[in-house]
């Protein structure tokens, strides 16, 4: 028993000797991973750093696109001064000071001058993680900034996140010749081109994300992460209208003319029908205006405002459909005005094969407009404008929109043409 303590003494010696041996062993392990970790993090720091650099060059570029008239040398210039600026915090930072800091910047305005390509790249050497991986400098960065200021909007789907702003199915087509198709959908696919179907325009803009079976569904490649577009419609005045000028208006097998007014319990056109329209506001009120069977509607210079329950628009496959918005008065460049205080989602359905001339705005701000056409659709118009919660498109139409706005006398709504902004795309 006396001779216990000497032994434990010994016992607590030897194991300390043990594991300063092991943490000698451990300790090059260690430093590594501390190491590698720190160089993880200023990795890390430096990407985002020169991220928010390349962003912010971009975009400063795109917006100088409109004032260069085409001379890249005067983009590339603005792009680099700002981007050096970014990245130095000094306003006359040259490439030789860029050097030093082993930083390069590399500029191209691509997409037909429309758009900026910022690389950013530094030759930055981490203490560790070169031994580990080699090609891990330099850090390379890159973004692309898109002026939409030039383009005009064939095509703006309002919907937030209930349903899809632009939707294709079945072999469909929309092609927007000068100007741009736009979902305001906030979703993962609120851009949603499938089945065959295909768009072409100068812009696709979704606010979320988008959705396609083919690679060359969509042209050009539809951009994410947009910023919503305002309605530009939503501060124009609704038309006022009185009593009932007609009541459940019906007509069938007849060629007659009709004149603006107050159509309550909706107007349907049926049989062999031929009607023409005298120019002025017609207020669909209570009930749908129907085309239905071989029956044709004509029309220069007259605007739908649809109010109250079931006022709905239904044009069917064998009908015959030419209209051209008001050139004056509360409707005017308007085809369709749907009451902004239309309650639930409701849906307009154009289905009709002869529906060539569509002159003016189609405004459906709280409905979907179903095209299940199966011909081409809108293409002997000067300009088209579909402005609706969602757009859906099935059964093969060939929705033909175009901005040839100089060909008419039908005025375009303000908003429309010509409207301005920078989007980042990547």
């Amino acid at each position: 028993m006396p001779r216990a303590p000497r032994r434990l003494a010994a016992w607590c010696a030897n194991i300390r000797g043990g594991i300063a041996v092991s943490f000698a062993m451990a300790l090059p392990a260690v430093l590594a991973v501390v190491g590698l970790a720190s160089d993880y993090a200023m990795m890390t720091k430096v990407r985002q750093d020169l991220q928010h650099a390349a962003d912010a060059a971009a975009i400063a570029g795109a917006r100088e696109i409109p004032l260069a008239m085409s001379n890249a040398k005067q983009v590339a210039s603005a792009v680099r001064s700002y981007a050096a600026y970014q990245l130095t915090k000094d306003s006359a930072a040259s490439d030789a000071k860029l050097a030093i800091g082993n930083l390069a910047i590399d500029i191209e305005v691509v997409d037909d001058f429309s758009a900026v390509k910022v690389t950013i790249s530094e030759a930055w050497t981490p203490f560790f993680m070169h031994f580990i991986d080699a090609g891990v400098t330099p850090i390379e960065v890159t973004a692309t900034a898109r002026y939409v200021g030039s383009t005009n909007i064939c095509v703006l789907g309002l919907s937030p996140s209930t349903v899809a702003g632009v939707q294709l199915w079945s072999s469909a087509r929309l092609t927007a010749n000068g100007c741009s198709v736009y979902s305001n959908t906030n979703s993962s696919a609120g851009f949603t081109v499938m089945d065959s179907a295909k768009v072409a325009s100068s812009l696709n803009c979704v606010v979320g994300g988008y959705k396609t079976d083919l690679a060359q569904s969509v042209t050009p490649q539809v951009v994410s992460d947009c910023p919503p577009l305002k309605d530009p419609l939503q501060e124009r005045p609704q038309p006022s209208f009185g009593s009932c000028d007609y009541t459940g208006k019906k007509i069938a097998n007849q060629n007659v003319g009709l004149s603006p007014g107050v159509y309550c319990g909706g107007l349907t056109i049926s049989g062999t029908s031929k009607v023409t329209l005298s120019p002025g506001t017609y207020v669909i009120k209570d009930g749908p205006l129907v085309v239905r069977d071989t029956a044709s509607l004509n029309a220069e210079g007259a605007g739908f405002f649809l109010t109250g329950k079931l006022s709905l628009v239904w044009f069917t496959a064998q009908t015959t459909i030419s209209l051209s918005a008001p050139i004056d008065g509360p409707l005017a460049g308007l085809l369709f005005f749907e009451d902004r205080s239309a309650s639930g989602i409701r849906i307009h359905r154009l289905a009709s094969n002869n529906a060539r001339k569509l002159l003016g705005t189609l405004y459906f701000p709280k409905s979907i407009l179903n095209i299940d056409a199966t011909n081409i659709i809108a293409d002997q118009s000067a300009y088209t404008a579909i402005i609706t919660q969602s757009l859906q498109l099935q059964s093969g139409p060939n929705l033909t929109l175009n901005s040839n706005y100089g060909a008419t006398n039908v005025p375009v709504p303000e908003g429309i043409a010509g409207s301005s902004q920078v989007v980042l795309s990547k």
